[in-house]
């Protein structure tokens, strides 16, 4: 096509060998023989290969470079794209012209590094046509760093939407719901001739051909039909209603496990299942999602276009008879009809298993787990008032544009589920995706769990993923193995019981100031986070690419607010909870981490030159210590949750010095 690339012709001979499925392929040039040249400018020459599968150079790069060069086999003749095969079997291959392709808008990338130099060259960009700018955004790939690209990207569609109207962001987004009898290959036919009825630039019009995109939308589960434990926690008062129903009872309510044997149909025991959704007139609900598509597409000018029931008859195939069993959306309401006045609840550590309860008790483990705690105080106020006064705080703090405030936000509402192993304990989840600086908390979550992985990595026991527990055992063996003799070593492992609601307000600001006192010795006073991707920095980066800077200060004032205003509802009372923070919270775990971290350091540390035979790894709340003892005994008390140590001396009298480790 012109404009976007060339085709440039070679002459010469060289001779390629190979050698072997697994031996390298080597090419080599060789001078002479093939620069005849006929009446016509024709260039021949010859290239041999002995065989082999191993490409010095990527055989998609060859392909790409030298696609259109045309080889000839005895009588045969192939552009050498077509040719792996020959080469790869090897022989000798005639060549009458090499040809190379090569871009020719090189120009263009020029232009870009030069609007990356001089930003106020930007203002050119508003001379050029829709075609140049198009090109202009395309040539921004041959940049090798994904932020470079994205921000020249971002440059040239700001200037494509002031100058033309039209969003280079914006693709056409058609969401269809999942229909096993649907075809994606007849359906973008349809879309791409809609799209060519659209009052738009031909030019235009091919790009958004190309980056239309057709998703399924994915149906609902039977978790998300039949259970409605939501429903009962938001219910102020709750009584029994369960008199007189055939099911399994506990302390005389109902409450059992949903089998397969309760139910009609296996499939709804499984409470991950998708049901298949029946649909009478699909053809109409088909051309409805695509006018809804093109209605919602910001680039659409011009009338609307027309989706007719005749063009979508080629988007079904016939459906024969399925030999598998179904489950149908049907059956699942009339399950969830025959245990109408019960609760529907998954389970803790197996959401496709499904509870059935009464009311009764639900509305007891409600009580029992919130209203009830005395980590939580009941707030006597509405919701209003609460979050004035909580952004009153954040602006005496001078937080005002640090904490995104959403004036849509609202406070969220707890539930409980039960656990796994005993139907008789439940887990708290406080929801607080829908509070008002919910964005800037996902923010200071990550700002903070950089913070706690570039600290020493001998002064705690926090591990970051499990995918580096095999690292971390090894520095243990590691450590172990230089030793002289070798020592009795012994491992244990447990877990913090109620880590998120028993930590301390106090102790938790303690260790956030820990934490970030820390850096701030080592000249740190920020800490910069990219909050559309992944990674952070220390350093400097690029202001327009995503990337917020964070002060130190400003991140423990944001912690210390959240913490005085931890606000949510249960059984429709508003609850502040004074102790402990929210499961469901964005920054909940890196501050329990950091505590953790915190007393993990303090304790390594009162061991003196004996905490190098002390060893751990805690993933969140399970911990595994490893010690070894030589001369000296250092130990583990299971008492609480007390690590000890001693020295020598105390060793030989029996003595024992008990510390504890975290103030739960």
């Amino acid at each position: 096509m012109a404009g976007y690339g060339e085709h440039r012709d070679y002459g010469g001979n060289y001779r390629s060998s190979g050698r072997g499925d697994r031996g390298s392929y080597e090419r080599e040039e060789s001078a002479g023989g093939g620069s005849d040249r006929g009446s016509a400018g024709r260039l021949s020459f010859n290239i041999y290969s002995s065989g082999g599968n191993i490409w010095q150079t990527t055989w998609k790069a060859i392909s790409k470079a030298f696609g259109s060069t045309k080889l000839t086999l005895g009588s045969e003749t192939r552009t050498l794209k077509h040719c792996k095969a020959w080469l790869e079997g090897g022989g000798r291959f005639a060549v009458e012209y090499l040809v190379q392709w090569k871009p020719q808008c090189r120009y263009l990338k020029d232009t870009l590094t030069r609007l990356l130099r001089q930003p106020n060259s930007l203002t050119n960009l508003y001379k050029w046509g829709m075609r140049s700018l198009l090109r202009l955004y395309n040539a921004a790939k041959d940049f090798t760093r994904k932020s470079t690209r994205k921000y020249l990207r971002r440059l040239i569609a700001r200037v494509f939407l002031r100058k033309f109207d039209l969003s280079l962001s914006a693709d056409l987004l058609i969401k269809i719901k999942f229909d096993d009898r649907l075809r994606l290959c007849e359906l973008r036919k349809v879309v791409n001739d809609l799209l060519m009825t659209c009052d738009l630039p031909t030019c235009f019009l091919g790009r958004a051909r190309k980056k239309a995109r057709i998703v399924w939308q994915k149906n609902q589960t039977v978790g998300e039909l039949l259970h409605n434990h939501r429903a009962f926690a938001a219910r102020p008062v709750l009584t029994c209603s369960c008199a007189g129903l055939p099911y399994p009872r506990v302390d005389g309510h109902v409450q059992f496990r949903l089998n397969k044997d309760m139910v009609d149909n296996p499939l709804l025991a499984n409470a991950r299942n998708i049901p298949k959704v029946s649909i009478t007139n699909r053809v109409k609900l088909l051309s409805d999602e695509i006018r809804v598509g093109f209605q919602s597409w910001r680039n659409l000018q011009g009338v609307l276009p027309t989706v007719s029931e005749g063009m979508l008859a080629e988007c079904f195939m016939d459906c024969k008879a399925q030999s598998y069993s179904e489950l149908s959306v049907d059956e699942v309401h009339a399950a969830k009809k025959r245990f109408d006045g019960l609760v529907l609840t998954p389970l803790d550590r197996n959401p496709g298993e499904t509870v059935v309860m009464c009311p009764m008790i639900y509305y007891q483990a409600m009580i029992s787990t919130f209203v009830l705690n005395p980590g939580y105080t009941i707030m006597q106020v509405n919701e209003g008032v609460v979050l004035r006064e909580l952004r009153e705080d954040v602006n005496a703090a001078g937080l005002r544009k640090f904490a995104k405030w959403e004036g849509k936000g609202r406070i969220g509402s707890a539930y409980v589920i039960p656990k796994h192993k005993d139907l008789t304990r439940y887990r708290p989840i406080c929801p607080t995706y829908l509070e008002p600086m919910v964005r800037t908390g996902r923010v200071v979550a990550r700002g903070l769990n950089f913070l706690l992985g570039r600290l020493p990595r001998g002064s705690h026991f926090n591990l970051p993923a499990v995918s580096q527990l095999t690292s971390a055992l090894g520095r243990i063996n590691s450590s172990i193995n230089q030793r002289r003799r070798v020592p009795d070593v012994k491992a244990t492992s447990y877990d913090i019981k109620d880590m998120f609601s028993r930590l301390p307000h106090q102790e938790i600001l303690r260790s956030l100031s820990w934490l970030l006192d820390f850096h701030k010795m080592k000249g740190r006073s920020f800490v910069r986070v990219n909050t559309r991707g992944k990674g952070s920095s220390f350093g400097r980066t690029t202001g327009a690419d995503h990337w917020r800077l964070l002060l130190l200060d400003e991140v423990f004032e944001f912690v210390r607010i959240e913490l005085q205003h931890t606000y949510t509802f249960a059984t429709s009372v508003l609850l502040r909870k004074d102790v402990g923070i929210p499961m469901g919270k964005t920054t909940s775990p890196p501050l329990a981490c950091t505590l953790c971290a915190f007393f993990e350091c303090m304790f390594l540390r009162s061991l003196g030159k004996y905490g190098r035979q002390v060893f751990g790894i805690r993933l969140v709340d399970d911990v595994i210590l490893v010690r070894y003892v030589m001369y000296t005994m250092i130990g583990l008390v299971s008492v609480g949750w007390s690590f000890s140590s001693g020295n020598a001396d105390g060793a030989r009298s029996g003595g024992m010095i008990k510390q504890g480790c975290y103030p739960l």
